[in-house]
C-alpha cells in the first residue's frame, strides 16, 4: 500500500531486516538481535535483554482507511496467531487486491468481516468489535484500541496486550480518552481513526514462565542484585495528576460555566 511508514523496533533488542524494494510483504522478515546495545555506538545500555530463540519479524500495519469513494472498506479474517515479538496475537486479514497483518481485538477469529468507516454521522453509530471508526462518530464510554494520534498516521497508543482505552467526553471537534495501561489522558480531533474493543491475548501478564531458562528463551537476562519489596517504610509521593496530552492544535475548548458557590451564614 503506497504511503506505509516501516515500523519502529525496539530501540536496544532487535531491528529488522526490510525487503531491498521497500515493499510491504506478509512474509516473516529476519531480525538483527542487538542484545541491549545501541545500534549505532555499540555500547550496551540494557543489560538485562539478551540471547533468546531465533525470531521472525512480521510487518504490521497500523493504518486504517475506507476505501477512495468512501464506501466502508471490507476484510476478512484468514488467521489469528501468536507473535514471538509482540505481546497481542496477529490477525492476516485480506481485502480487494490487499492483505496484511493488523493487530488482532479480543473477541476476532478466524472467518470474521472487519469493517472501516471514515464518515462522521450525526448521531453516534452502535459500535461493534474488531471495526475501525473515526473517534468522532462513537458514543461516550466505548473501548477502542490502536489510536491515531495525528490524521492519517496509523495507529500510535494502546497496542499491548490486553490494553484498552476509553471514551470520556467530547468538546468540539476534541475528543477525551483515558488510557488505562499509562493513566493518562490524551485528547486527538474527531478524524483520527480507532479501532473498536480490547486489544487480544489479555492474560499475557499472568502466564507463569516456569523455570529461569524459559526467561532466557525469550531473550530476557537475569537480573543482578537482591529484589527488594517497596514497603512504605520511607514514605510515598503524593503527585499531582498528568497533565491531559493535546494533539488538536489551535483550537480552544469551549469555556464551561463555573458553578455557584453558595455561602450559608450561621445564625447569630
Amino acid at each position: 500500500m503506497p504511503g506505509r511508514k516501516p515500523p519502529e523496533p525496539h530501540k536496544y533488542n532487535w531491528q529488522p531486516i526490510y525487503p531491498l524494494d521497500g515493499k510491504y510483504t506478509i512474509m516473516p522478515l529476519k531480525i538483527r538481535k542487538l542484545g541491549g546495545r545501541d545500534p549505532e555506538t555499540g555500547k550496551v545500555i540494557v543489560k538485562t535483554v539478551g540471547g533468546g530463540n531465533k525470531k521472525y519479524f512480521r510487518w504490521i500495519d497500523y493504518t486504517k482507511t475506507a476505501n477512495e469513494d468512501g464506501s466502508p472498506r471490507e476484510e476478512r479474517v484468514f488467521n489469528v496467531r501468536y507473535d514471538p515479538l509482540r505481546t497481542s496475537k496477529l490477525a492476516l486479514v485480506a481485502g480487494g487486491d490487499t492483505i496484511r497483518w493488523i493487530i488482532a481485538s479480543e473477541t476476532m477469529q478466524i472467518g470474521d468481516i472487519i469493517r472501516t468507516y471514515s464518515e462522521i454521522p450525526r448521531n453516534p453509530v452502535r459500535p461493534r468489535e474488531g471495526d475501525s471508526h473515526p473517534i468522532g462518530a462513537l458514543p461516550i464510554g466505548t473501548k477502542v484500541h490502536n489510536i491515531e494520534k495525528k490524521v492519517g498516521e496509523g495507529g500510535y497508543y494502546v497496542r499491548y496486550a490486553g490494553d484498552y482505552a476509553e471514551i470520556t467526553r467530547r468538546v468540539g471537534r476534541k475528543n477525551y480518552l483515558h488510557l488505562t495501561r499509562n493513566k493518562i489522558d490524551i485528547c486527538i480531533d474527531q478524524q483520527c481513526m480507532v479501532t473498536v474493543g480490547r486489544v487480544s491475548n489479555p492474560y499475557h501478564h499472568t502466564v507463569n514462565r516456569l523455570c529461569p531458562q524459559r526467561s532466557r528463551w525469550l531473550g530476557r537476562r537475569p537480573r543482578s542484585g537482591a529484589w527488594h519489596r517497596k514497603d512504605g517504610y520511607c514514605g510515598r509521593k503524593i503527585r499531582p495528576p498528568k497533565p491531559v496530552r493535546d494533539y488538536v492544535a489551535g483550537e480552544p475548548d469551549a469555556k464551561e460555566k463555573e458553578p455557584e458557590i453558595y455561602v450559608i451564614q450561621p445564625y447569630s
